[in-house]
């Protein structure tokens, strides 16, 4: 059996690898820097993308519509929720469901079913009684925050 040099193996079209230096870190920075710029443009791009319609929260809801449904299929949550019916209140016989007021609002720890096998949790902000609703609002705090933090119930931030 005959040996081939490594010349024979190449595909067509291609040559050795000759570059120095450490290639993980000079594609990293590569890869950093076009992210950074990307990032840096978006945001003089963003309002071309979006077409609010602030007449009305109905008109606002179906104007970000096809926004959100791109977003939805890009992250990957294509499976289909159940319907949110009723939030349950969290609590125990050591805990009570509320866990914070303020001048206008409360906070309660809620919990909803998402999927036949998998449920949310989170803190409902709800108005105070003699204080009306104006709008609806989901927080989401950063990976290494608190529902709380995000929440303005501790000092942590």
């Amino acid at each position: 059996m005959q040996q081939t040099s490594s010349t024979n193996n190449r595909l067509p079209g291609t040559a050795d690898l000759t570059l120095g230096g450490d290639l993980a870190a000079e594609m990293v920075a590569a890869l950093d820097g076009y992210v950074s710029q990307a990032l840096a443009e978006s945001a003089g791009r963003r309002e071309t993308l979006w077409h609010r319609d602030y007449r009305s929260p109905e008109a606002y809801l179906d104007s970000v519509a096809p926004n959100r449904e791109l977003f939805r299929k890009r992250s990957g949550c294509i499976d289909t929720r159940l319907p949110i019916n009723a939030l349950a209140y969290l609590s125990t016989t050591r805990a009570d469901a509320e866990i914070g007021t303020a001048a206008n609002y409360r906070v309660s720890r809620v919990q909803w079913q998402v999927f036949p096998e998998v449920t949310g949790e989170g803190l409902l902000l709800e108005p105070s009684a003699d204080v009306p609703t104006l709008a609806q609002i989901v927080a989401l705090p950063d990976a290494d925050w608190t529902p709380e933090m995000i929440a303005g119930l501790t000092d942590d931030l």
